[in-house]
């Protein structure tokens, strides 16, 4: 790091938005921690964060029928709806847009319709699916 960055920052090490692995949902998790900071600090940091967020991805592994280990997606791309949501504190409502989102959808998809989409496939087992899936109980009704 240039002594530039560090005088700008005053810090050594400039400050890190994510944290991979904190939390199991990114989304939620992620936004969750607009909450740790003080008041002030809060709502300047959520207005900016808002506007530069572009898109959020979490991926997990999981098994295949043959033994081997695949990736699992879900993406979150940031529309209005979304920066909006995230400036009035309303993060709970945002796993609702993504489930709300149609499956065929590329600019976002929840990570239970990617497990949907495997177990179509034959990829991988009903059991794998719930067991990787964010809302078990909305999925197993799909995987017939």
């Amino acid at each position: 790091m240039d002594s530039d960055s560090k005088r700008k920052t005053g810090r050594r090490n400039p400050p890190r938005l994510f944290a991979a692995g904190d939390f199991v949902c990114p989304v939620q998790g992620s936004l969750r921690k607009l909450g740790t900071q003080k008041p002030r600090e809060h709502r300047v940091f959520q207005g900016g964060f808002s506007m530069v967020l572009q898109a959020v991805v979490s991926q997990q592994l999981v098994p295949t029928k043959k033994g081997t280990l695949t990736p699992a997606f879900e993406l979150m791309t940031v529309t209005p709806d979304i920066r909006s949501m995230i400036r009035g504190k309303k993060i709970p409502q945002i796993d609702g847009r993504i489930y709300s989102a149609p499956g065929t959808s590329k600019d976002m998809f929840s990570m239970d319709s990617w497990l949907l989409n495997l177990y179509n496939q034959g990829t991988i087992t009903r059991e794998t699916a719930l067991e990787h899936a964010m809302l078990p109980r909305l999925l197993g009704p799909k995987l017939s």
